[in-house]
């Protein structure tokens, strides 16, 4: 008998209770599985991203303390890019990355989808950021198909290069929110691309959950 999508998520709330900082490196994304529009991308920069990370380089006004008041433990990415980025032209990829983010609860998962992804983003569009990039303007998409909360943003950079645009899925499994991103060189959506490599994500975030790899 298969399990409705309420069962579904319970099992999968209980499956992240046994889940450790350990894992997380697991759950990202291997090159050999990214979608096919990925096939050529090499890992740009990976590793362990702590709260102190999180709080240097997120939202103005995120601290340490912030973050683990959410209840945010700890978490990994993997950033990929075109094995031959010199080449990259208008419209194309630049970036493409996944995050896993470890939570001591499934309902801090929500409200950081909440109160950080979405009000946040928004929030703050106009504002000048670390590096001397602009966020320019932020807009929630609409988004299914995960297994729990999801959530998906459209953001427009200004760099001194020019413009990106960043095309951003965050989704709930348990106490796991997954993040799955792609950068395109100007001001160009790719909803399609993002959500294919956020449900991968997801596969492979409830696979190592379920301690099946």
């Amino acid at each position: 008998m298969s399990l409705g999508a309420d069962s579904r998520a319970e099992a999968f709330h209980r499956a992240t209770d046994e889940v450790s900082d350990s894992d997380l490196e697991w759950m990202v994304l291997p090159l050999e599985d990214l979608p096919k529009a990925l096939t050529d991308f090499e890992i740009g920069r990976e590793g362990p991203l702590d709260n102190a990370t999180m709080a240097e380089h997120g939202f103005p006004g995120q601290t340490v303390e912030s973050i683990e008041e959410i209840g945010r433990i700890t978490g990994y990415v993997r950033e990929m890019i075109p094995s031959q980025l010199d080449e990259v032209s208008l419209g194309d990829v630049v970036t493409a990355g996944v995050v896993v983010h470890l939570f001591r609860d499934h309902r801090g998962v929500a409200q950081w989808i909440d109160d950080v992804f979405l009000k946040e983003f928004i929030a703050n569009a106009g504002r000048i950021r670390d590096g001397g990039y602009e966020l320019e303007h932020a807009e929630e998409l609409a988004i299914d198909g995960f297994h729990g909360k999801s959530a998906a943003v459209f953001a427009v950079h200004g760099v001194p290069n020019g413009t990106l645009g960043s095309t951003i899925v965050d989704f709930a499994v348990g106490r796991v929110l997954g993040v799955a991103f792609v950068v395109v060189l100007g001001e160009t959506q790719d909803l399609d691309l993002a959500k294919d490599l956020a449900l991968k994500l997801e596969r492979q975030v409830v696979s190592v959950a379920l301690g099946s790899v």
